[in-house]
């Protein structure tokens, strides 16, 4: 997506933040640069400046005078409004914000209050790679530097914050600090004039850098100045990042009222340099790449916890939905002590037949859908046993009930939990080849993208009972189970932190993530006598099969870029943060697609995966748009197969 220059301003005036570090290279005859403070200099890890009050508002000294998050912010109003009948001017500082809160503070209650706030900030804010090496740049050439602000922290508290997030070579760059709140004027209200006059200003070989026209550029140009506009964002990626941040007010009630939203992965994708309406690049940088970050990191994370613990742990990833997070754990860590593996939920329910009892929770799981011949498969009932089932089931009254009656007589349970041992055994030689060995006493995780976990649910006693090994499920989205007190299956979305009507609104959507983690190939089916995986024929496109591969590429490289953002001074989010992240943009892919995505997603199918080669469509907009127009604008449907 091509970045373009907002109105009144030519694709010249500019700048990306990926090119924010060499932006005087364009100006060699600027002596003196002046840069915006918020979100060019310093960049918040909060998804809105007022969401770091929510920090504030569980320090005692807000609570010993009663403030919240959403009393600051009326505060804030009420301050800017007084200041204009006292002062014609709405320009605020911190001191007038807290009295308009609480008009009889005493004086140590007031510094108490705003030295809250400050730590706050210092929390909340950190430093642009990008604009450090502006700065670095600019005391290389011998170029001042002034910061103008627009901000209600006077010089002195701005300069803290600004040393305390700044390197001190950067922050050594830096001559002037100059606040709107102390001059009583904004940039858009004439503070660029009124600073060349009183500060003589050298204003014709002077560059301004902000990210705001309208506070920045517009107002800079006006004063002479030669201004450059950061852009964040090209506009669609905008857009998702602020349907994004919806999704995630709406689906968890806590946010903006007990804590705020996070930036998420706003500075790392802002630093790369999205140009071209590329789809693949698009979905595989702001949308996949971020949500395999962030399950990556909770898995890390994870698992470093429960090595403290004295277990040893060996990571599983489920292919074929486990192929991308596994490339990414990779990614990310640099580790390879997780490997893929071809577990199924076919492969899981065919090795898991002990007695009767396993035999008919199947059968109560799935004899209703009508698909005997794929459970016989799975039964392990085929050729002339599954025929004559079969043939059975034909013109009989009650097929479902005639269906049960036969695979529960006890010569066909004998069977099928002697041949089931078999798989059993067989999955069990392709696991140790895989994994190195398994011992009694290892800790295996099974990593996937959600549902209910089927394969670790299956197969839990039968590697706790028959194998001493204890079976966790690590999870991009799980929902709660009954039993599962102890811990052993977990999500990065899960009930832990967020409404699990939240999660049981999202779960049947992870169809859509599976799409675009998946490998091409089959799914397993079986395994041979010495342990090798026997795979099934995909059923997807060759076509949708290379656009998950290009989207796949795109997605590996944010994370290696996030990386490098990370380790050149970029502030990395806190795991509860990525944690709310990952919600909010899969809710927004989920329920705020845009149109590019829309097109996209239309040529999307999903393979079932449980022994057959039927494929689900994933979405289908003519369709959809007819049943709008018949039923109306509440309508809701789940598109049929295909």
């Amino acid at each position: 997506m091509t970045m373009t220059a907002p109105a009144g301003l030519a694709p010249e005036d500019t700048l990306r933040v990926s090119d924010l570090g060499s932006a005087l290279d364009r100006f060699p005859h600027v002596k003196l640069l002046s840069l915006d403070c918020f979100d060019t200099i310093l960049w918040r890890r909060a998804g809105h400046p007022a969401d770091v009050f929510y920090d504030m508002q569980q320090q005692p000294a807000w609570k010993a005078v009663g403030l919240d998050a959403r009393l600051r912010i009326r505060a804030e109003m009420q301050a800017r409004s007084l200041v204009q009948l006292r002062r014609g001017s709405h320009e605020v500082t911190l001191e007038d914000i807290y009295r308009a809160a609480c008009d009889d503070l005493a004086p140590e209650m007031l510094e108490s209050l705003q030295e809250v706030e400050l730590q706050a900030e210092e929390r909340a804010c950190h430093a642009m790679p990008q604009a450090v090496a502006l700065l670095r740049a600019a005391a290389a050439r011998g170029v001042q530097v002034m910061v103008v602000s627009d901000t209600y922290l006077p010089e002195p508290l701005l300069r803290r914050l600004l040393a305390a997030c700044l390197p001190a070579d950067a922050y050594a760059a830096i001559h002037r600090v100059c606040v709107s709140c102390e001059y009583g004027k904004s940039k858009a209200d004439g503070l660029f004039p009124l600073l060349a006059s009183r500060l003589n200003l050298p204003v014709a070989r002077m560059l301004h850098v902000g990210d705001n026209p309208l506070a920045d550029v517009f107002p800079a140009r006006a004063a002479g100045i030669a201004c450059l506009h950061l852009q964040h964002l090209p506009e669609m990626l905008e857009s998702r990042r602020q349907f994004a941040a919806t999704a995630l007010r709406l689906l968890e009630p806590s946010v903006c009222s007990e804590r705020g939203a996070p930036a998420g992965y706003h500075p790392v994708i802002a630093g790369i340099a999205l140009d071209g309406d590329d789809a693949d690049r698009s979905i595989g940088i702001a949308t996949l790449g971020p949500l395999m970050h962030a399950f990556a990191s909770w898995l890390l994370a994870h698992r470093e916890a429960q090595q403290s613990l004295g277990k040893r742990v060996k990571l599983a990833f489920l292919l074929r939905d486990g192929y991308l997070p596994h490339a990414a754990y990779e990614a990310l860590s640099g580790q390879t002590d997780g490997r893929p593996v071809c577990i199924s939920r076919f492969a899981a329910f065919a090795a898991s037949f002990r007695d009767a009892g396993d035999i008919e929770r199947y059968l109560a799981l799935f004899a209703t859908s009508g698909e005997y011949a794929a459970m016989l498969k799975q039964l392990g009932l085929q050729g002339e046993e599954g025929d004559r089932i079969l043939e059975a089931l034909q013109g009989h009254p009650s097929p479902q009930s005639e269906f049960n009656r036969r695979v529960l007589h006890p010569r066909m349970v004998a069977k099928i939990t002697e041949r089931s041992a078999c798989y059993r055994a067989r999955l069990r030689k392709y696991l140790d080849r895989e994994l190195g060995g398994l011992e009694r006493g290892d800790t295996l995780a099974f990593v996937d993208l959600g549902y209910v976990g089927t394969a670790q649910r299956v197969l839990a006693p039968v590697m706790r009972d028959e194998w001493g090994v204890e079976l966790l499920g690590w999870y991009f989205m799980c929902t709660p189970q009954a039993g599962d007190a102890n811990g052993g299956r977990c999500g990065m979305i899960d009930a832990s932190k967020f409404d699990a009507r939240t999660i049981d609104t999202l779960l049947p959507f992870v169809s859509l993530l599976e799409n675009l983690c998946t490998t091409s190939t089959g799914s397993v089916i079986d395994y041979t006598e010495q342990g090798a995986p026997i795979l099934s024929q995909g059923a997807t496109t060759k076509r949708q099969t290379e656009r998950v591969r290009r989207i796949q590429e795109h997605a590996l490289d944010f994370i290696r870029q996030a990386e490098a953002h990370y380790e050149a001074g970029g502030a990395r989010p806190a795991i509860d943060s990525l944690r709310d992240a990952a919600l909010a943009e899969f809710s927004r892919m989920v329920f705020f697609p845009d149109r590019q995505e829309l097109a996209h997603y239309d040529q999307f199918a999903l393979e079932l995966n449980l022994g057959t080669d039927r494929i689900i469509r994933l979405h289908d907009t003519d369709h959809s748009l007819q049943e709008l127009r018949r039923h109306g604008i509440f309508y809701s449907s789940r598109q049929g197969e295909g």
